[in-house]
């Protein structure tokens, strides 16, 4: 959940923190209806190297800013009134309270909605590969979650390159 008076720095944590938690309880995102329709692009969305590279030079211009800026804050949720994650309106957030942020983003070429989808899908990919090389295993009814194959495959083979490149979209400051 992303609390009031956060930065954008802290926005973007909390998603991959959501994502986090979406992973290790194993959720069956393709097959849940109630789960956010938005959040079932993460189950379709290909990951690339390129991707990768784009999103970890974006979240470290973010962090930059944010940290250029400390008095930015998103003063509202970024969850619609059904308590799920909603990529729309938090992009919309982000567009109209956080122009420059936006603009950053769409330099590295996405979308702020985008950014927000891949960001996820990077984390929970992420997050499958770490738990499966730390020995964690996943019942096999749920071992695809919302993970496509493809893109842990993509992250187990690149690992040590996806660790540097994790370790530089973290905010500053933060333990996420």
């Amino acid at each position: 959940m992303i609390h009031a008076s956060r930065s954008l720095g802290k926005v973007i944590a909390s998603c991959l923190a959501a994502a986090a938690v979406l992973v290790s309880s194993t959720l069956v995102v393709a097959q849940n209806p109630s789960v956010s329709p938005e959040l079932k692009e993460t189950t379709t969305y290909p990951l690339t190297m390129d991707k990768i590279h784009r999103l970890a030079a974006a979240a470290k211009e973010l962090s930059e800013y944010g940290k250029s800026n400390p008095d930015l804050a998103l003063n509202e949720k970024s969850k619609d009134n059904s308590g799920t994650l909603n990529f729309t309106e938090t992009a919309n957030r982000i567009d109209s309270k956080f122009p420059a942020a936006a603009a950053i983003i769409k330099k590295n070429g996405f979308s702020t909605r985008e950014f927000l989808v891949a960001t996820t899908t990077f984390a929970l990919a992420s997050m499958a590969v770490s738990l499966k090389k730390s020995g964690m295993t996943v019942p096999a009814d749920k071992s695809e979650g919302p993970v496509v194959q493809a893109n842990k495959d993509l992250i187990d083979k690149n690992w040590d390159e996806v660790q540097k490149l994790s370790a530089a979209m973290r905010p500053a400051g933060g333990n996420h």
